[in-house]
Parts: C-alpha cells; structure tokens; sequence
C-alpha cells in the first residue's frame, strides 16, 4: 500500500466523486479508477458504494478514512520537521478545540509564536470533551482543549485562567427568563435540549442533572453544535443546557442564559499525552504557553 494510493483514496472519499477527485490530483479518471480497485482489491473488501453521481465510504472504507488521515498527516508533519533548523522550526500543532471563549489565551501565544517562528503552522479541529480525547488517543491532535476536570492517567493538563457557568439557554420572551437562575428541583419539569453526549459519562455539561428512576427527565432533543439547539430553542421546542458565553444574549439577542443554582463552573484546560514524542514545533507551542501562564519560579 503505497502512500500515493491513500492520498488517491483521500481524495476520492472527500469529493465522494471520482471525476472530480481525478480533476484535483491532476490524474485521468480511469487511472484513478484503476488505482481505487487495485486497493480494493489489495485489500479484499470493496471501499466505496458507486452510484452515478456519487461514490460513498464503506463501512471498510470509513475506517480505513481514519487510518489513512493518520497516516498520511504522520508523514506530512515528519517530512515538515525534517525543514527545521537551528535558525527556523517549520511544523504542524494541531488543537482539537471546544466552543469556548478560552481559545483567545492560546492564540495570544500563537501571535507571539508567530513572530519568531512564522513556519509553524496551526490546525484547529472542532469538538466536543469525549471527541477530543478520542482524537488524542489516535494522535490525530497533539493538544486538546476541553471543560472536564477529570482526563486519564496518561494525559497531562495545564489549567487555563478561564472557567464557564452551565445552564439553560431560554427565550427572552418566555416567563422562565425572568428568573435569576435555575435550580435542580426545576430541571424535572422543563424539555430539555441536551449534548448528544448525555448517555455517556463523559459527558462535562449534565452530571448535575443526571436523572434517575424517581425523577425521569424530560429530553426532546439532542445537539451537536450549539448553532442548532439555539435553532431548537428559538423555535419553542425546549431549553438548551450549555455554558455562557456560546450564544449571544445581548441586545437584540432573542436569547437569555440563566446560570444553574448553585453554580456549575465548568474549568477549562488543555491537555496533550504523557511521555508522548513532540515535534520541534510542539515543543515550542507549549513551553511558551506555560510561560504565559504560569507564574515565574522563585
């Protein structure tokens, strides 16, 4: 399986249409057709539904998707370092991300960074505290920005001066936004919009409201992106659980946020893996992150 293959296959799986993937590697459509099967068959399992005006992902294929992504980012960040000398760091720092204001105290160093070192570049992926994670175990980010307090073991943290208060999203119109906040013995009685994460432990923003049998809550929808429960709630559909400072509430704004009682902070932190290998570029990016944050020694 040759590197080439997979960039083929990538681009294939991204444009799920083979004549346009041809048209951005600058190869024939049959020769990329033909290179497609041959992985196929390589492999012994077909990699993509075909249809004429779309080529979708197998099951097979999705996980070799992720495996390939791995791969072929692990190439391109070794073939960059390798650019590096004494005088300049070239490099990849990839930061999965959650919604949070918190990003503006690594991006302050970022601008620093950049004026030393403008060949280090900087991918930002969106998700959530458990996805995160996910993506770190695969070492398809090298840093992890996330609300959770608790990580495993194998995962070191440096705790950023910044914090968030869950609550409910609500209308300004509706009769609950005159409230200062909202209490536990209130949740029971409200449709709740919550994280597509609410079955699973890990999920940082609804242990507090975690139902039980004696007091069964009352779910109407899941969400991913905030953008859409703020949608759910504009609509009348129920109340969002997330933190501040997500979604507009100012003037103008349709919206309300009405802070849990007693508070719910919600601390954020970043997080990378212990005893881990980190490119030139890496290690750049973290110590002076830790030296704007940390208080000098001594």
């Amino acid at each position: 399986m040759e590197l080439r293959t997979l960039r083929y296959f990538l681009a294939v799986a991204r444009e799920e249409n083979i004549t346009e993937a041809a048209r951005q590697l600058h190869v024939t459509q049959p020769t990329l057709s033909r290179q497609i099967m041959d992985l196929e068959e390589e492999l012994g399992k077909p990699l993509f539904f075909r249809s004429n005006r779309r080529t979708i992902l197998t099951e097979d294929g999705m996980h070799l998707r992720a495996r390939a992504e791995e791969i072929i980012s692990l190439v391109d960040a070794t073939e960059m370092e390798f650019l590096s000398t004494e005088d300049q760091i070239y490099g990849e720092v990839r930061i999965g991300a959650g919604e949070s204001s918190a990003t503006r105290y690594i991006t302050g160093t970022i601008a620093r960074i950049r004026n030393r070192y403008p060949g280090i570049r900087y991918r930002f992926i969106s998700g959530d505290s458990a996805t995160i994670q996910e993506l770190l175990e695969h070492n398809t980010i090298d840093f992890g920005l996330i609300l959770e307090n608790q990580h495993p073991d194998h995962f070191e943290a440096l705790k950023l001066p910044s914090h968030h208060y869950s609550g409910l999203l609500v209308r300004k119109d509706d009769s609950l936004a005159q409230r200062p906040c909202i209490t536990k013995d209130m949740i029971a009685d409200l449709p709740l919009i919550v994280s597509d994460r609410y079955n699973h432990h890990r999920d940082a923003l609804t242990p507090w409201i975690r139902e039980d049998k004696n007091h069964p809550l009352n779910i109407v929808a899941t969400y991913d992106l905030i953008y859409n429960a703020a949608v759910l709630v504009e609509n009348k559909i129920g109340y969002a659980v997330t933190i501040d400072g997500l979604t507009y509430t100012g003037e103008g704004s349709p919206f309300a946020f009405l802070p849990f009682s007693p508070d719910q902070i919600m601390n954020m932190q970043l997080i990378w893996k212990s005893h881990q290998m980190m490119s030139k570029a890496c290690e750049v990016f973290l110590t002076e992150l830790k030296n704007d944050l940390l208080p000098p020694r001594g």
